[in-house]
Order: C-alpha cells, then structure tokens, then sequence
C-alpha cells in the first residue's frame, strides 16, 4: 500500500484541503480544526499539531481518520488499509502508524540483516514528546544547538524531566532498537551521554530510515552532526567514529551507492580504511572553514555538530572523493 497516496486520498474525501511538502502533508486538524499547524509525515502516517492549545498531540493517521470521519477505531482502520482490524496487530501507538505487512511478504535486506535483534517500545514511560510543554527545556537546548523544534520532532526526540537528558532514537526499518541520552545541563564528561540498558552500538545505526530512497549515506559520528545534514538527507549516524562491519552491512542494505564519511578530524585512520574497504563511490565530507573559525573563536572543537545547516550542505557539496585506494584522506608525516 502507498501511505502517501491513501493519505491524500481520504483527506479529499473528507472534503478538506491539502498542502504537500516534501516529506509531509498539512491539512485541517480534526481537534482544533486549523490546518496551518497540522502535519502527517508521508512515510509513516505520523500526524502531528503544533498549535500549542491543542489536545490532539501526536498520533498515528488511523486517529486523524477516526476523528474527522466521526467513526470507530475499528472502522477508521479498515478505512485506511482496506481490510478489517486486527486486534493483536500493534498498527498504531502515540507516535506513528505501523502499516502490517502480508505474512507471506519476504524481508527487505534491511529486516533479515535485524531478524534476532529486540525492538523496543518507543518512548519509555518518563520521557515526554519535545514539542510539549514539559519538554520546553530540551527544545530550548536543541535549539542552542542549531536544531528547531520542528526538526527535533520529525527525528522523534524525547525528553525525561526525570533525567534532565535529552534522547535521541535508534530507528531502523520502522522499528526502535535503542537510544542515546545527552544531558541537558553541564555535567562531568562520564555523564554527559546514556544509554539504554543492553545497548550495542556496533549493530546499530542511528536514523538508518533517512536512508530510504536515497541514492547515498552521510555517515556521522554523533545525532546532532547527523542531524545538521538534514538539508540533504540520507543523513545517519553511527555513534563513534569505529564503523563495524555490521554497521556498514545495514547501510549498504538499504541499496546506496555511494557514500560520504562525515566523521570527525580526528577520525583520519578511520576515514582511510572505510575508504580502501569500500566498494562504492566513497567521499570524504570536511568540517567547512567558516565553522572552523567560528569555533576558534569561541575555543570550542570544531565539528558538524557546530555547524549551521547551510554549513554542512556546503561541506557535503564540497566533499572530496576517496575512490582509489592509494588515495587517502591524510599522509602520515615522514622525516
């Protein structure tokens, strides 16, 4: 089934209007019935009002459908995906619509690469979507960083007043396997970053679904410089600058063709042995001059975390190929 294509066509029959963007759809919110702050994201039904008064929140497209057509739940999904609901089916949760798939359909690459792994339930309980009102703080230190809300959102960030930290999501071929935590405030380095229990970043890849479609991966070390290629896409991160091989056997699973090293400068011997190691079109992405200055200034590590969104797409644009296996990203100093 084409989500995006049932989408339009049952909000034409609502008799409300449309407005398409690349990655979302804005139409009337069935609460607050303004359709300037309503959004349902194309990929996975996520729908979503950003009017602040509003009680809709963020839910799944099936809601949308049981609440703008004045139908029950059970009714509202059988309008969706043409078949009747099924109970132990987990079709819909707060944060997005989950579409079945037909049991006899065989694994996409991606999925037989995770077959094994535990997913998890998404978000734990002490964590509070970060366009609401208690996840003010989160928002507000995301935005420091250079990352609006509305972007935060789109990557499904959480926020635990609990923890003080904000997390950000392991989500690969609609699924959530973990997570990783940043502390929001100034805290001694051990505690800056947490985990979820069980945590193995080495079969992990973190926005692996910004993958889907794209013809390349923007490989980064941490979310926030991840998240700063947003203007690009394909835009993932890998949570350390050692790259495993199962790391890269998920994103080569998606069917890219090519692709860019973002890591950090001082992750040189890295960049060159996933450059000699790779079979594809390989490039290495450089932190732009400009960010480099900036950071000087101010005495910070200049990194893409750092950077302005423009910034990182000038650096992708600018990335420097890596094709060859005698040609490397440095050359180490002999006397």
């Amino acid at each position: 089934m084409d989500l995006r294509n049932r989408i339009v066509d049952l909000i034409s029959e609502s008799g409300h209007g449309l407005k398409e963007k690349t990655k979302t759809i804005y139409t009337m919110c069935p609460v607050c019935q303004k359709d300037d702050k309503f959004s349902i994201l194309k990929t996975s039904g996520s729908c979503i009002c950003y009017r602040g008064t509003c009680t809709f929140g963020k839910r799944g497209f099936v809601d949308w459908v049981e609440l703008t057509f004045g139908i029950s739940s059970k009714e509202a999904y059988a309008k969706v995906f043409g078949r009747e609901y099924a109970p132990k089916e987990e079709f819909r949760t707060r944060w997005s619509l989950k579409i079945p798939k037909p049991v006899d359909e065989d694994l996409s690459p991606t999925e037989k690469l995770l077959t094994g792994l535990k997913d998890m339930k998404w978000p734990e309980f002490h964590m509070v979507p970060i366009e609401s009102a208690e996840g003010a703080p989160a928002a507000e230190y995301l935005a420091g960083r250079g990352i609006p809300l509305d972007v935060a959102t789109r990557y499904d960030i959480t926020f635990s007043k609990t923890y003080r930290r904000v997390y950000f999501p392991v989500k690969m071929s609609g699924k959530y396997y973990g997570y990783q935590g940043r502390h929001i405030d100034k805290v001694e380095d051990k505690l800056k970053v947490r985990n979820n229990e069980g945590f193995a970043r080495e079969t992990l890849i973190m926005f692996a679904d910004q993958l889907d479609g794209s013809d390349f991966a923007i490989v980064s070390e941490g979310p926030v410089d991840a998240i700063k290629f947003d203007l690009i896409g394909g835009n993932v991160c890998t949570m350390g600058k050692v790259v495993t091989q199962k790391q890269l056997d998920i994103i080569l699973s998606y069917g890219i063709t090519k692709l860019y090293l973002a890591l950090d400068d001082d992750a040189l011997y890295e960049t060159n042995m996933l450059a000699e190691g790779s079979k594809l079109e390989t490039y290495q992405v450089k932190v732009p001059q400009s960010c480099k200055e900036r950071c000087a200034l101010i005495g910070k590590k200049a990194d893409f975390g750092e950077c302005t969104f423009e910034e990182a797409k000038q650096a992708f644009e600018n990335a420097a190929p890596l094709q060859a296996k005698n040609e490397r990203a440095w050359v180490p100093y002999e006397d």
